[in-house]
């Protein structure tokens, strides 16, 4: 009974994290682009980006720990996640706690649901950033070739 019960927990989790993840895509920009907007509006946050390729970036920030807990100290961590399509860059975006023991081993990980309509907010923000400098970079292409 209870390996059932730990097998069904553990399905919950892997389809839940893909539901809990935010999406959009943004034409005609590469992943850099993306990572330049996404700083642009997460630094000011106090986020830092932690790591970064040309399919995923994670930021960091410190989280409060309060009581008496079995572990040291956690972060705030945003991951995103790029997929190049004929469509543009599809973004998914994650947001989760990362609590660590005193040694700076990971004592576990909780999924953050809360702040998924900022996180959509983000998205959607650097999704039109993006879009409006690519059409008036169009813009001033045509103009420049009608002269």
């Amino acid at each position: 009974m209870r390996t059932k019960i730990l097998a069904l927990s553990a399905l919950l989790v892997l389809h839940g994290k893909h539901a809990r993840a935010q999406k959009v895509v943004i034409h005609a920009v590469a992943p850099t682009a993306v990572l330049q907007k996404l700083s642009t509006q997460l630094e000011p946050q106090n986020y830092t980006l932690a790591t970064s390729n040309t399919k995923n970036a994670v930021y960091t920030r410190a989280a409060p720990v309060f009581g008496r807990l079995p572990y040291d100290h956690a972060v705030d961590q945003l991951t995103f996640r790029f997929k190049l399509t004929r469509d543009g860059v599809v973004v998914a975006a994650s947001e989760e706690i990362v609590m660590f023991v005193p040694n700076g081993n990971v004592w576990g990980r909780m999924w953050v649901t809360e702040h998924r309509d900022q996180l959509q907010q983000l998205l959607d923000t650097v999704r039109a950033q993006l879009e409006s400098e690519q059409q008036a970079s169009d813009s001033t292409r045509n103009h420049d070739s009608t002269d």
